[in-house]
């Protein structure tokens, strides 16, 4: 009965086998980590002004380098971390278009979000465990940087729609 009663309450049946248990806590994991992201998606998509709220072009400079330490643990390389490593790339080439380009004031909050999707989208593709841990840590320092972007390098805006973006 114990183990009936631990069964259900991971998301098995009772009288599952151990490997059922273990299925069946994994499929309940996973739903739960997808209505998280669809909440936290909704709450990104529902900031009103996101497209004209920016930060200073000059913030975003120090995203490749934040990014590059924040693995600097993981040997990142095209072999054995390439999601990581794409990731990585295409930060340095998107901050290099920003920074190259005189006439771009500011980074819009959408923008921001958009690259934010793009590291959420390669975690859930990643090739492997380091893969994936390696671009869990890429994902997470962006937020940091994100959120100091936000309280600190505001160019232009709504503070509504910042308050919004903080509470996403």
């Amino acid at each position: 009965e114990a183990v009936d009663g631990i069964g259900g309450r991971l998301g098995g049946q009772p009288m599952a086998s151990p490997g059922e248990l273990v299925q069946g806590s994994a499929g309940r994991l996973r739903q739960q980590a997808d209505e998280l992201k669809a909440q936290v998606d909704d709450a990104y998509s529902s900031v009103r002004g996101a497209d004209t709220v920016a930060v200073s072009r000059d913030s975003v400079s120090a995203v490749p380098d934040r990014l590059r330490v924040a693995v600097r643990d993981f040997d990142i390389n095209a072999a054995t971390t390439p999601g990581a490593f794409r990731a990585l790339e295409q930060v340095r080439l998107a901050t290099g278009s920003i920074l190259g380009n005189q006439n771009v004031r500011g980074v819009t909050l959408k923008a921001l979000e958009t690259q934010r999707r793009i590291l959420g989208n390669a975690v859930g593709a990643a090739a492997n465990p380091a893969d994936r841990a390696a671009l869990m840590a890429i994902r997470r320092e962006y937020d940091g940087w994100m959120d100091e972007a936000i309280d600190t390098a505001l160019v232009t805006g709504d503070p509504a729609a910042l308050a919004q973006l903080k509470e996403a």
